[in-house]
């Protein structure tokens, strides 16, 4: 659905990397995002007991630290789960579909948000990610990107807050609803609260900095200046980007 319905030809030319989009499935159908239907309650549970240390809880952008996380829930805190893939059958089918059609690699991360909360702060991200959500509603604010395609070490809002003079005026402000997507190109700021009612998503995560050339160069002469102990990291790159990976003997020329 996702394929066919919004990584269009038209999708690539006009937004990838370019521009965020907002797929109101109000308006466009409900075929893109099938995942209301796909995933139950039920499932969501087992997901989150089953994630293990990949279970994380954030309220308005602080770690929330409890051995419950029922207690956390409860108390405003958001539930995130990365790589949730590797937990549930229907998404680790749909990043293989995306991973083979498109983009090589692609994971996904569960967001549960009680009602009247936040996850994270505004921030951007090193990576593409296309958010499709499942249940409840969630309202989001876009700006703008102070620097278009950051690495990783370029990120803004994780640690610390944004600093005031990088933040733009509001580019896009709306309610997803259940079977809408959006896109969000690295580098643009972002962030979403819940209302009167707790919102489910989930981000599909295109690493997109890890399959640049620059990283990979670094990748490539950290392994040559330390032999053996970054053999991991080459490894790493090559099973993520396929042949997109740098070649030794071609840096090497």
């Amino acid at each position: 659905g996702l394929c066919d319905g919004v990584l269009t030809a038209d999708f690539f030319r006009g937004h990838w990397e370019r521009l965020p989009l907002h797929y109101r499935a109000a308006e466009r159908g409900t075929k893109a995002n099938r995942l209301p239907e796909a995933l139950s309650a039920d499932d969501v549970m087992a997901l989150v007991k089953r994630s293990g240390s990949s279970l994380k809880m954030f309220r308005r952008g602080d770690a929330y630290d409890v051995d419950d996380f029922m207690v956390g829930y409860l108390d405003g805190a958001s539930l995130i789960v990365n790589q949730a893939d590797r937990c549930n059958e229907t998404l680790f089918a749909l990043c293989r579909s995306l991973a083979s059609k498109h983009f090589e690699h692609v994971f996904s991360v569960v967001y549960l948000t009680p009602p009247g909360s936040q996850a994270v702060r505004l921030h951007n991200d090193d990576q593409d990610v296309f958010l499709l959500q499942v249940w409840g509603r969630k309202r989001w604010t876009i700006r703008n990107a102070p620097k278009l395609l950051p690495y990783t070490e370029e990120m803004l809002g994780k640690e610390s807050l944004v600093p005031p003079e990088l933040i733009g005026e509001p580019t896009m402000e709306f309610t997803m609803e259940p079977h809408d997507i959006l896109y969000i190109p690295r580098g643009f700021l972002h962030e979403a609260h819940t209302c009167d009612e707790p919102s489910l998503h989930i981000t599909v995560t295109v690493p997109t900095s890890d399959f640049c050339w620059g990283v990979q160069l670094v990748k490539h002469l950290m392994n040559s200046a330390h032999p053996g102990k970054h053999d991991e990291q080459g490894l790493l790159g090559k099973a993520m980007c396929g042949d997109m990976a740098p070649d030794d003997a071609a840096l090497d020329a």
